[in-house]
């Protein structure tokens, strides 16, 4: 009964102290204290310890509102209030990227953490100023910012210009040679063309190309840079010409430079002159200082021509062929037929038997060929090539002995002579001609007179005018001044015979004659009209030397058994005996020829002398036997 009494009396203890407690927290809303009303959040009644209560109005996602433990609407409680631009409760952090920050404040640049679509946030040290700097819009530091961050040179922001002088480039270089803007104290620039070898670029350090880079540029002829030279020889100059004639320096091939850009001097230089010490010849007239030049034509000093006067080899004087005046090196002038164009005397060649005789330009003669005898069984060495010195105007040849004339007409013969054929009469003659045994000639007069062996007649010659004269083996024949042909002598195969045509040239050979009528046709008689027995070596002379070809020739020679004449192409054509080769066809044009008996000569339109046939050698000559190569037809390199 008593432990039941016990616990009673507790339970009343309990209910005192709980009524009193209600006592002490009675509200100062009106309620009367110590009535029985607990303090609840949300009852409507702010009580202690609470910020707020709207009972039902409390929330925790409405803005602006009590929360429902009684607390104002705060920062941080996850609801977006008035003031707030977001709140994100305990994820909002001053540290994580695009979170709302602890002030209710949406992330943004300079808050000093790096949200998408930045590239930077140092917060308050953001700066658009400062070198490296995250800058204030939370880019990185770049080119083009206006500020000189770790690696660029330069940044003037939007003044930045790859066109423009002077400026800092876009990729916040300084401006500079090479960048292809021509800046301040530059004169060119390409670029990344600015070339140090290439010729007529713009160079390496900006300024054109000139004389002396070391680069051959337009308009130079050489650059060797700093070798460039007006001192040394061979160097290119100064001014990139090349060392020349008339720089003043003695190069390679030069023995003499003045530099005075004269010709006249003793030193011809310049452009047209030669550096070489001044001569009589070298084109240049040497007349100033030790010079007495009158004219220097060069090469064509001594040159006889009707078309202009040349100056005389001696460089005293000009010449003029035409004039009838011999002048310089004129041999002649209008002093006959003889005397050619150019007034020098007239190329001609002779042929005999063995031995060729020539006529030079300067009217000297020059003979070839057998020079020895047959072992002694018959003498053939008759002087025959031992031509006499001295100018002659014309030469002749058939046999073993040859006449010429002097520019006066006075007759002169050398070699074989047993019948008198090679001591002509003291006469002055215009024209001459060697046969075999005898000689004829045409006067001053007109008429002929003839020498030598006169058994078959050829030295019966008939009375009147004469304008051209030949004489073959035992005959001979003359052009009369109408163009008719008189022959007289043997006429054993009617070479003596002439027909009744008119001719512009008579030519007589062996035992037939040939003439160039006036229309220019060929015509010949005697032995020869036919080629069926021909043996000359045993006396049979039907060779056909006497059937001419067709066509038009103006110059005819009669060998012993052949012809050859000059068509009017100046081509050469033979015809009969070919026994040694006489009467090939030789290539090329000819001026002049000479056909003997066993071997021809031919001087052609460009002078050279050429001879075909027997006698190309000296080796076997002993014509007793039949061996005819006796060098007849080796003309010698002097001639013409």
């Amino acid at each position: 009964m008593e432990p039941c009494l016990r616990s009673n009396r507790v339970l009343s203890v309990v209910l005192a102290v709980f009524v009193a407690f209600l006592t002490a927290v009675a509200c100062t809303d009106g309620r009367v204290p110590g009535s029985w009303v607990v303090a609840v959040c949300g009852n409507g009644v702010l009580d202690p310890g609470e910020e707020c209560d709207l009972a039902s109005g409390n929330s925790d996602e409405l803005p602006n509102t009590c929360r429902a433990g009684c607390r104002l609407p705060a920062c941080g409680d996850g609801v977006v209030d008035d003031g707030e631009a977001c709140d994100d409760g305990p994820a909002n952090s001053d540290t994580l990227a695009d979170a709302c920050r602890t002030t209710c404040t949406l992330p943004r640049c300079g808050d000093g953490v790096s949200d998408t679509g930045e590239g930077c946030d140092d917060g308050v040290r953001n700066s658009d100023f400062t070198a490296d700097a995250c800058r204030s819009s939370c880019r990185l530091p770049a080119c083009g910012d206006g500020v000189v961050d770790k690696g660029e040179a330069c940044d003037d922001g939007p003044n930045n210009s790859d066109a423009f002088p002077n400026a800092c480039r876009t990729d916040c270089r300084a401006s500079s040679c090479g960048d292809g803007v021509v800046d301040a104290g530059e004169e060119c620039d390409d670029g990344a063309a600015n070339s140090d070898t290439r010729a007529d670029a713009c160079r390496t350090s900006c300024v054109p190309a000139w004389c002396g880079d070391g680069v051959v540029d337009d308009g130079e002829a050489c650059d060797d840079g700093p070798d460039n030279s007006d001192a040394f020889p061979n160097a290119c100059r100064t001014d990139c010409r090349a060392s020349s004639c008339g720089d003043g320096v003695v190069d390679a091939g030069e023995e003499c430079d003045d530099g005075n850009q004269s010709t006249s001097d003793a030193c011809p230089d310049g452009a047209q002159g030669s550096c070489l010490p001044a001569r009589c010849g070298d084109g240049f007239v040497w007349n100033t200082g030790e010079g007495n030049e009158l004219c220097d034509d060069g090469a064509d000093n001594g040159r006889v021509s009707s078309a202009r006067a040349y100056c005389t080899a001696d460089c005293q004087g000009q010449q003029r062929c035409g004039n009838g005046v011999r002048e310089g090196t004129e041999v002649c002038d209008g002093e006959g037929d003889w005397c050619s164009e150019t007034c020098t005397v007239r190329l001609k060649l002779a042929a005999g038997w063995f031995h060729t005789c020539g006529l030079r330009k300067d009217g000297t003669i020059v003979c070839w060929g057998i020079n020895g005898s047959d072992s002694g069984v018959t003498p053939w060495l008759f002087g025959q090539i031992a031509a006499p010195a001295g100018m002659f105007v014309t030469v002749s040849s058939t046999g073993h002995h040859s006449c010429a004339l002097r520019p006066d007409g006075t007759p002169e013969c050398w070699g074989y002579n047993t019948s008198g054929q090679a001591s002509p009469p003291v006469v002055k003659l215009r024209a001459v001609a060697a046969g075999m045994f005898h000689t004829c000639g045409i006067m001053l007069d007109g008429s002929v007179v003839c020498w030598g062996n006169n058994g078959s007649g050829a030295c019966d010659a008939p009375a009147g005018v004469f304008e051209q004269i030949t004489a073959g083996f035992v005959h001979s024949c003359g052009l009369r001044p109408g163009g008719t042909v008189e022959c007289w002598g043997s006429n054993a195969f009617g070479q003596a015979t002439a027909p009744a045509d008119i001719f512009a040239e008579v030519s007589a050979g062996g035992l037939h004659t040939c003439g160039v009528r006036s229309d220019g046709a060929a015509e010949c008689w005697g032995a020869g009209t036919t080629a069926d027995t021909c043996d000359p070596l045993v006396g049979l002379h039907n060779c056909g030397q006497a059937s001419p070809p067709s066509g038009i020739f103006t110059h005819l020679s009669s060998g012993g058994d052949d012809t050859c004449g000059i068509r009017a192409d100046a081509t050469v054509e033979c015809w009969g005996w070919n026994g040694f080769g006489q009467a090939s066809l030789l290539a090329g044009t000819f001026a002049e020829i000479a056909a003997s008996q066993v071997h021809t000569c031919g001087i052609k339109t460009g002078g050279a002398a050429v001879c075909w046939g027997a006698g190309q050698t000296a080796d076997a000559c002993d014509p007793a036997h039949g061996l005819f190569d006796c060098g007849q037809a080796m003309p010698p390199s002097d001639f013409p």
